[in-house]
């Protein structure tokens, strides 16, 4: 229970981040959104360990899935070269 009030508190906190943005300033807000990266887990082993659909085939599928997904995705990400400029917003 408490690893999905962790994914959730990191998660509110990475809204507040994005809506005062301008006053953090980039550096900062990027250093804090890097947490995104630590809510999905979080929350996959928060989802795994609670609640009644826990054993249930269709949710292990889903979660097994979604947890496919995002390993091909890394993947993707680390395999390909990263070409983009550093764009800075405001």
């Amino acid at each position: 229970m408490g690893l999905g009030t962790l994914a959730s508190d990191l998660l509110v906190a990475l809204i507040i981040t994005s809506l005062v943005r301008r006053r953090l300033g980039f550096r900062a807000w990027r250093g804090l959104h890097w947490l995104a990266y630590a809510c999905w887990p979080v929350a996959v082993l928060h989802g795994l360990g609670t609640g009644s659909d826990v054993k249930v085939a269709w949710m292990l599928i889903l979660t097994a899935a979604c947890v496919g997904v995002v390993i091909l995705a890394l993947a993707n990400r680390l395999a390909s070269p990263d070409t983009r400029q550093d764009v800075r917003i405001g």
